[in-house]
């Protein structure tokens, strides 16, 4: 039998004998392929046109519409609205941190309804807003560093209206370099790590462990503490994970003292997690390591007030970010003498700084201090924790 294909236009194209086993007879059978073998199908090309351009600029409308690359504060009806707005650019379009901007929104209700010059953010003028600067540091006496948190605040709201403030001939005024720091010696830190912040035993327990925990580690107060959770603990190990918000959350490993980590007599992580944790922990826990009363996780700024106001309790200059300078000049302390100098590369990694110039900032403080106190300090706080007692560090041997 003879094959005979033919294409679309009725032609032709080749003939294939079916009879290959040269058997006897065989027949000529046309096969007109579009026809007999499939439908004859109308190929659906993709208009390319008015439709197209319709449907892109309709998309282009909604995307815009949900994410703005630039905010027209004159659609806005109320400052409120105009906050979201600006909060959402923050996060989604310049993908920084939610704690950021909601410390600089929180201003603008300051900004926007100041005596002499309010600032309208729904009709912004930026030289509404430098003569707002001007008068703050001129006749109302706010310092170099409250100006400098306002001007964040306008280029903030300035950047997401798509406006180049760099163009505006402002610079703030200078911010005066710190000659002093003042931070407690071991003895107060040990007074803050056992005060009696409460009658209540769950919550004394949980402000001293807290305390212990910011001034041996030096974790960042209160981001990272908050953050923090029983599943970055690897108590065989030796270890624990600590993540950074200030840094996109990157993490850090941090190998402790025992002391801190697994000991039965000290506030360890271990006591804290199989003793105390458990007694408040509830299904809104989740994972988190320190708890409120209430079992709930804390909010950041919450536990930043908590802390500021007892901590003066024992230590009138007490703030939470002291802990985290404690311990860089008392790890450099100890560097000096375990190894004869500073070592700055070790407590780099360890304070998880990403310029070694922040570190080498602490070592005139620590010169300052351990000419005071020629001790370690970390393992003094350490020890006194076992010897429940006050030491008089003059002539102290550790």
């Amino acid at each position: 039998m003879i094959l005979s294909i033919k294409n679309n236009f009725n032609e032709t194209r080749h003939s294939v004998s079916t009879n290959f086993k040269k058997m006897v007879g065989g027949e000529i059978k046309n096969c007109n392929i579009q026809n007999k073998l499939s439908k004859n199908v109308e190929h659906q090309n993709p208009k390319i046109g008015e439709d197209l351009v319709k449907n892109s600029y309709e998309l282009k409308e909604i995307l815009e519409a949900e994410n703005p690359r630039i905010i027209n504060p004159s659609k806005y009806e109320s400052l409120e609205e105009l906050c979201i707005a600006v909060k959402n650019h923050w996060i989604q379009r310049l993908y920084r941190k939610e704690s950021t901007i909601n410390k600089r929104i929180s201003r603008i209700k300051y900004l926007s309804n100041h005596k002499v010059f309010p600032i309208d953010f729904l009709n912004f003028n930026h030289e509404q807003a430098i003569l707002f600067l001007d008068y703050r540091y001129s006749n109302e006496g706010a310092t170099a560093t409250a100006i400098k948190n306002d001007w964040k605040v306008i280029c903030t709201f300035a950047k997401a209206f798509g406006l180049d403030y760099e163009k505006w001939n402002y610079i703030p005024p200078p911010e005066p370099k710190p000659k002093v720091k003042i931070i407690p010696f071991p003895k107060t830190v040990h007074k803050l790590i056992h005060h009696k912040y409460s009658s209540d035993t769950y919550v004394c327990a949980l402000y001293q462990y807290i305390m212990m925990f910011s001034f041996i580690i030096g974790i960042r107060m209160v981001s990272e503490i908050t953050s923090m959770k029983v599943n970055d603990i690897f108590l065989d190990e030796g270890y624990f994970i600590i993540h950074e918000p200030k840094k996109y959350n990157q993490s850090r490993q941090i190998f402790p003292e025992k002391e801190i980590l697994t000991m039965k007599k000290r506030k360890s992580l271990k006591n804290w997690i199989d003793i105390w944790r458990p007694k408040v922990c509830n299904q809104y826990s989740g994972d988190y390591l320190f708890l409120q009363p209430s079992g709930k996780p804390f909010i950041s700024e919450h536990l930043r007030q908590k802390l500021s106001k007892i901590g003066k309790q024992v230590w009138q200059y007490y703030k939470p970010n002291v802990s985290r300078s404690w311990c860089a000049i008392a790890r450099l302390i100890k560097s000096k003498i375990d190894t004869g100098h500073y070592d700055v590369y070790e407590i780099k990694e360890w304070l998880g700084h990403d310029n070694i110039k922040t570190t080498e900032s602490y070592i005139k403080y620590a010169r300052n201090y351990y000419r005071n106190a020629p001790f370690d300090w970390i393992k003094a706080v350490l020890k006194s924790d076992i010897l429940k007692k006050i030491f008089v560090w003059e002539g102290l041997t550790v």
